[in-house]
Formats: C-alpha cells, structure tokens, sequence
C-alpha cells in the first residue's frame, strides 16, 4: 500500500477539496458535499451509456462516488449523490477494483463525482499503477473544485469528463446551492485545458487523454446554454469535444419546480443544437430527444 499523500490530513480536517471550501473537519462532521473520511462507493463497474470515446465497445470502467459537492435539485442520480447510497471502501479495495476493471476490458477508469474524495483516489491510483494499471483516468467532475485541488489531481487524471451547468451564478445558487459557480467552474475549465489540451483518440476512435466538455440542457434556458457554448467556442476553440444533452428528466426536487418539472422539448434542443453549428463546432456530440444515459 503506498504512504497517506501528506496533505491528506490537512485537507481531511479542514476540508477545501471543492469550491465551497467548508472548512470542515471530516474526521468529526461531514463537509457541505456530506461526506466524512472513508470513502463511499456506490457502484463499480462496466458503464455503455457514456460518449462514444469513452464507453466504446468494451466499456468505461466506472466507479460512482457517493455524495457530491453540489445540491443539484434535479440530479438524477440523487440517491447516489445526495441521500449517499452506498458503501464504505478501503484504499486497497479500490486499487483492487480498477485492475479488475482493466482484466474486464474497460477502455478506462471513469470517476464519477469525485471531487470530494480527490486525495482517497490519487492514493488508490498511484497504489494501482505500481500494480500495473495501464488504462487512462477519467475524472467525471462538475467541475466544482477548489482550482488548488485541480492542481494536484491532475498529476493522476488522463481526461476530463467535465460539465459546465450554468452561464450565470444566480441560476447555480437557486439549482444547485452554491454562490460562486462561474469563477470556480469557468476557471478550472480553462485549466483543464491547458493542461490536457482537446480530446485525443487512439487508432479505434477510443481516448486516451484531454478534455471532454459535457452542457446539459435545461427546461427554459436555451439562451444559457448558448451562453457556455460560446464560451467554448471564444476561450478553447471549435475543436473542443462537446457533449450536448437533451437527456433532462425531471428528477429529485425539480418535480416541485415551477420551470424544471418538465422535459427539454424539441425545439429547445433544435435551438441550442443550430447555435453549436453556427459556431462550427467541429466535435460536438449531440443526442434525440428522450435519450437518456445513467
């Protein structure tokens, strides 16, 4: 087993791993994100529904952590993220996990809302590598970390499967519970890369490294949603891997919401898909109508 990464404690007893930067001491009361010291795993297996780059034929090698450090009101996965479904691991166990992922086949280790366990999964990664684990890192993120925690995360992280929710705070405030969502999120998207540039395929249309930039459309936030793309477009080029889902399902507590407890409807998504084009955005994904994925 490798040595506790020595800023473990630190971060585990005043907690600054994501963008609210609670200051929570873990070791006696859970942090904003509702997690504690041990990390919780709620599922750990062979995942088909993500982009094509990352599931291909064989399948991502998925781990989806319990918690998150955001309050998405309409999460879809909210028992997992906030009712914290699941299960109590060691660092070994997940060591153990992503090499036999790697002997299933995955393409990839794909870490789904990891932010607030980055220092358990950089020490299960690097125990993992010295034991042969070859396969690239997917760090699946809301891109809500602390832009310090990025730096160190990104010394384990071969892609970012990254979301950018939001074109303004007051709609991340109302959604999702934080205040300060542009400059952290905006920031670490910039970030990410410059540090692993646009999406890289392998001979099988499989990737191996970059950045994979996920925009979920929302009911009634069209003009949002053209806001990020044109961010895309201005700060990181019309190369960038673009991921835009129509798979919005009213989940959680946007059943009680005004606006969100309807679906995106076609000629929402028509809109938003017809801007990407007119920003020749050359690797954009795009999805029917009704298509959903875990």
């Amino acid at each position: 087993m490798t040595a506790p990464n020595p800023l473990f404690t630190y971060y585990n007893n005043h907690c600054s791993l994501c963008g609210a930067k609670c200051n929570a001491d873990r070791t006696k009361v859970a942090g904003l994100c509702k997690a504690g010291t041990s990390v919780k795993v709620a599922s750990a297996t062979l995942h088909f529904g993500e982009e094509p780059p990352i599931s291909g034929s064989n399948g991502s090698g998925t781990i989806f952590l319990s918690h998150c450090s955001m309050s998405c009101i309409y999460c879809q996965n909210y028992p997992i993220s906030q009712m914290g479904v699941g299960n109590d691991r060691t660092i070994d166990w997940l060591s153990n996990k992503m090499l036999e992922l790697q002997s299933d086949k995955a393409h990839n280790i794909n870490f789904v809302t990891p932010t607030h366990y980055s220092f358990h999964l950089y020490d299960a990664v690097m125990q993992a590598r010295k034991a042969g684990l070859s396969i690239p890192i997917v760090w699946n993120t809301s891109s809500f970390e602390n832009p310090e925690t990025v730096k160190f995360i990104d010394e384990i992280a071969d892609i970012y499967l990254a979301d950018i929710r939001y074109s303004n705070d007051k709609d991340a405030l109302e959604l999702s519970g934080i205040n300060n969502y542009n400059d952290i999120v905006l920031k670490n998207i910039k970030y990410f890369f410059n540090a692993k540039s646009h999406l890289e395929l392998n001979g099988k249309g499989i990737a191996v490294k970059g950045l994979l930039i996920r925009v979920l459309l929302l009911p009634g936030r069209v003009k949002e949603c053209k806001e990020i793309l044109d961010f895309i477009k201005r700060e990181l080029g019309n190369e960038t891997y673009v991921s835009v889902m129509s798979q919005y399902v009213p989940y959680y507590k946007a059943l009680q919401h005004k606006e969100l407890k309807v679906r995106v409807s076609k000629e929402e998504y028509d809109m938003v898909i017809e801007h990407a084009d007119k920003l020749n955005l050359e690797n954009a994904f795009i999805q029917e109508i009704g298509c959903m994925e875990e």
